[in-house]
């Protein structure tokens, strides 16, 4: 008798540990496919930072070059700057 209640609690507790298994093998396989669409998301929005970053370090190495060599454009662009600082303030 003591047998057939020990084969009994081993098949419940089997049951048990099949049944917890599928539940962690179900979230790994979430997780999995969550950290596939967050590395996703990362490249995708490193690449839209990167694209306009470049372009706008360009123009400035180009401004920074011709500004060392024309100071009455410089001038002009503190002039706009200035002004344009002006009007933020008057809206």
């Amino acid at each position: 008798m003591k047998c057939s209640g020990l084969n009994e609690e081993v098949k419940r507790r089997a049951k048990e540990l099949e049944a917890a298994n599928k539940q962690l093998s179900s979230a790994n396989e979430q997780l999995k496919i969550h950290d596939k669409m967050q590395k996703e998301f990362i490249n995708v929005a490193s690449h839209e930072i990167k694209t306009p970053t470049q372009a706008i370090l360009g123009y400035t190495e180009i401004l920074q070059s011709i500004l060392r060599k024309d100071s009455k454009f410089l001038m002009l662009c503190i002039e706009m700057l200035t002004g344009y600082k002006d009007l933020q303030t008057t809206f």
